[in-house]
């Protein structure tokens, strides 16, 4: 934040495009459409009494979650999480670069990145994360995610990020570096 003093009351996010091998909440799996991928824009945070327990995983507060299935979309929302959807991609090119777009009103960012360097994680890689709505939403419910298998390297020096249009992304930062995270089974669920 000191880099970037405009910023100062900003706070700190990550978007992800993902492809992962499983993709199951409550049971029910999107119907991808060719190179079709998921959108997260989530931040970490904090509960505000510090003596409260969240439960298990990691808290994330989701501030979009785009997918490119309108009946997956409608079931989430149903459940009562506050997906949205979105033109979603995720290719690779025959130079191994990873090629990633995200197409919505207001917003249309491609990204790419070339794995590069030892890959860390995998089989005994798996974690938890429990997902809590917008305040400004009327879910009252969370989504806690498990996954397993999780693998990462980092992206070359030449990883590029482009955004344009008039969402909050487009005003932001991005933090180096850009990483390729791959080959996990993701299966949660919705929780009052």
């Amino acid at each position: 934040m000191a880099a970037h003093p405009a910023h100062a009351l900003w706070g700190i996010s990550f978007l992800e495009i993902i492809q992962a091998g499983t993709f199951m909440i409550d049971g029910r799996t999107p119907n991808w459409p060719e190179g079709g991928a998921a959108a997260l824009w989530f931040a970490r945070v904090a509960p505000s009494v510090t003596t409260a327990d969240p439960g298990p995983g990691r808290p994330f507060l989701a501030l979009e979650f785009w997918i490119p299935d309108r009946s997956y979309v409608a079931y989430m929302r149903e459940k009562g999480y506050p997906a949205t959807y979105g033109q979603v991609r995720l290719r690779q090119a025959t130079d191994r670069t990873w090629q990633g777009s995200i197409d919505i009103p207001g917003l249309s960012l491609t990204a790419e990145c070339r794995p590069t360097g030892p890959v860390t994680g995998g089989a005994s890689s798996a974690g938890m994360q429990v997902i809590f709505p917008p305040r400004s939403s009327t879910v009252k419910g969370t989504v806690r995610l498990a996954f397993a298998g999780h693998r990462e390297q980092e992206c070359d020096g030449d990883s590029s990020w482009t955004l344009r249009g008039s969402h909050p992304l487009v005003g932001g930062v991005f933090l180096p570096p850009s990483t390729y995270q791959f080959g996990y089974d993701l299966r949660g669920g919705t929780y009052p």
